[in-house]
């Protein structure tokens, strides 16, 4: 199993013909912007959504549940597990859509962890400390 990539954006939508929308994708920071000389209270509360694609070959052991966990500088904002069935999976990429409501954000570093476990042991860690930086212009 290998971790290909990691996506962070507003929401994702699975479409017909299981086609997956990502909007309001991010590529490396969320910035937020200030109008009118608005000044930011951090944190600030976001809903966040993940998709984190995996290939799976034939030769792995197939997962059967996931941790994910959510870092803004450091300290833990957001944790999702959960079970996988792969029972009609195709042996291509797995995505793995994960969404938060209402986490906390502060200026800094946005980072995460996903553990991805088998029957009997964590078969996939991987840590991202700084996955997102968070700013405000």
């Amino acid at each position: 199993m290998k971790l290909i990539d990691t996506l962070f954006c507003d929401d994702i939508r699975v479409e017909v013909n299981n086609k997956i929308s990502l909007m309001g994708l991010y590529n490396d920071r969320i910035v937020f912007r200030s109008y009118e000389k608005k000044i930011f209270e951090w944190p600030i509360k976001m809903d966040l959504a993940i998709l984190i694609r995996l290939m799976i070959n034939n030769k792995d052991k197939k997962p059967i549940s996931f941790t994910f966990e959510a870092f803004s500088n450091d300290k833990s904002i957001a944790k999702i597990e959960g079970n996988m069935d792969l029972s009609n999976f195709d042996n291509s990429v797995f995505c793995l859509i994960l969404t938060t409501k209402n986490i906390d954000l502060n200026p800094g570093n946005f980072g995460y962890s996903i553990k991805i476990n088998d029957n009997k042991n964590e078969y996939l860690h991987h840590v991202n400390k700084s996955a997102l930086k968070i700013l405000s212009e």
